[in-house]
């Protein structure tokens, strides 16, 4: 008589698995097909153009045209670090493919008025060395041994290493290649207002910074100072620990892309409820 095995089927357990699907009933953006067509084709790069489309959903997308848009709000929506988006937004601004009334920005729809061309690195030029001269290297044969080099002498050495006319030109700038650059910052950033220590390295920050601002600006050096003076100046006792800050902190650390404390406005003083004349007498207001 035979036994009967009884055979089990174990199936993992299936559990729901519930799908993102993008419906208009959970909201839409209502923007016009030209201002959305002209953001796809604009030649900006990968942060740019993340965060003029997280504009664009911050502001159409409630109906308006202009709003307060905090950079954290567009680093949750664009998934980039707080300074990156700042870094982004403030280019935008440059471009005026984005518009900043006070503390509102939005989305330019002005197309014309775009100023993209030029105002990102392009990493498509490439800058040719051109040399005049050609080494050649001659093996001779040596009369008292076999195939051997060429005796090279001291002479011969230096002509070889020198270089052309065009490369030396460069090479053998003037010590006041810097000077626009450290004018504008002993004359418009060292007096806007900071703490007056460790000048040297911040004006070697200074002339580090101003180079990475103008592969996006194309701007002067006096532009890049005002700028900073500007930044300084809304910051000056509004914002805590600012007064104590370095320069060269400020400048290596980038803080111009920080949020800007918010301005209070003043409340207007109450009129007083009371009136003296010229004779003396009191009049109360009721």
């Amino acid at each position: 008589m035979s036994n009967l095995a009884t055979v089990t089927h174990l199936r993992p357990s299936q559990r729901p698995v519930e799908r993102r699907v993008a419906e208009v009933e959970d909201g839409y953006t209502r923007l016009a097909n030209a201002l959305y067509e002209e953001l796809i084709g604009a030649d900006l790069t990968k942060n740019q153009s993340k965060v003029a489309h997280a504009i664009c959903r911050k502001t159409y997308g409630y109906g308006k045209k202009m709003d307060r848009i905090s950079d954290s709000q567009l680093a949750q929506i664009t998934r980039l670090p707080r300074q990156k988006v700042n870094k982004a937004k403030n280019e935008l601004i440059a471009m005026k493919v984005i518009l900043r009334e006070g503390q509102q920005i939005g989305t330019n729809k002005n197309i014309e008025e775009w100023q993209i061309e030029g105002c990102h690195y392009s990493g498509d030029n490439v800058t040719a060395l051109v040399t005049k001269s050609v080494t050649k290297t001659v093996t001779a044969l040596s009369p008292k041994q076999g195939h051997t080099k060429e005796t090279i002498t001291k002479e011969k050495r230096n002509n070889k290493n020198t270089m052309s006319e065009s490369v030396r030109t460069e090479c053998e700038k003037s010590p006041d290649r810097h000077e626009e650059t450290d004018k504008a910052f002993e004359e418009i950033f060292w007096c806007a207002g900071m703490r007056k220590a460790g000048k040297k390295n911040a004006a070697s920050a200074f002339r580090t910074q101003f180079r990475e601002w103008r592969k996006t600006t194309r701007g002067t050096a006096s532009e890049f100072a005002t700028m900073l003076a500007e930044d300084i100046a809304c910051r000056n006792g509004k914002q805590f620990g600012f007064d104590r800050l370095l320069p060269s902190s400020y400048l290596n650390g980038q803080r111009w892309n920080d949020e800007k404390p918010e301005t209070i406005q003043p409340q207007s003083k109450p009129s007083s409820a009371i009136t003296v004349s010229k004779t003396g007498y009191v009049f109360f207001d009721r």
